[in-house]
Order: structure tokens, then C-alpha cells, then sequence
């Protein structure tokens, strides 16, 4: 589980109530959780090993600190935002739009 128990409790009385009315419950996996697969799975090894190489098969995302050039470049971005109130957007770093946001299926809230 990837947050609290509270969260993961609250999961499972929606997914209750999806089936109990016909609504289809769909979970996308994050990082590599697997919900409801106990240790005590027999397939459990293999499961989860599945799911750590999908994820490092993922062709990384180029990186905004390539070189120094580009490293020094982005810092003085940083520190010379005088007009920016509060935190920098992706758009204002000038970051590539691959790593300037979340991955589509993370889960959102």
C-alpha cells in the first residue's frame, strides 16, 4: 500500500459498494503495489517481480541536468525568478514537457 490505512479501508468500502451497484471498479497500479496480493500467495514472488521490471523496462525520461551548461542553467532560473510568487510551474523551469508532469495513470487526490 502506498498510503495510510485509512485510505486503503476507505478503497475498499467504494469497491464494495461498485459492486454492489454495477459500477466498475477499475485500480491502476502505482510504483509496484499489488492490492490484495498476500505474501502468502503462492504466485506472489513472481507477481511482484513482474511488476518491477515493467517499471524498469520504462525507457527513462530525459533529464532536464544533462550537463553542467544545463544544470547552471536551470539554478539561475531558479534564483533569479524575482517576479515568481511562490514555487516555479514546469513552464517557468523551461523543463521538457516528458519530466514537467506526472505520469497519466498516477492515481490523482
Amino acid at each position: 500500500e502506498t498510503g495510510h490505512n485509512t485510505s486503503y479501508d476507505r478503497d475498499r468500502r467504494v469497491k464494495k459498494w461498485c459492486l454492489q451497484h454495477s459500477v466498475t471498479w477499475l485500480e491502476v497500479p502505482q510504483a509496484t503495489v499489488v492490492r490484495g496480493l498476500s505474501l502468502r500467495d503462492a504466485s506472489w514472488r513472481e507477481i511482484c517481480d513482474l511488476q518491477v521490471e515493467s517499471y524498469l523496462s520504462v525507457k527513462p525520461k530525459p533529464s532536464p541536468f544533462e550537463s553542467s551548461a544545463d544544470a547552471k542553467k536551470a539554478l539561475k532560473r531558479l534564483t533569479c525568478a524575482s517576479w515568481s510568487e511562490g514555487f516555479l510551474s514546469a513552464a517557468e523551469l523551461e523543463l521538457h514537457k516528458d519530466v514537467a508532469g506526472d505520469r497519466a495513470e498516477r492515481q490523482k487526490g
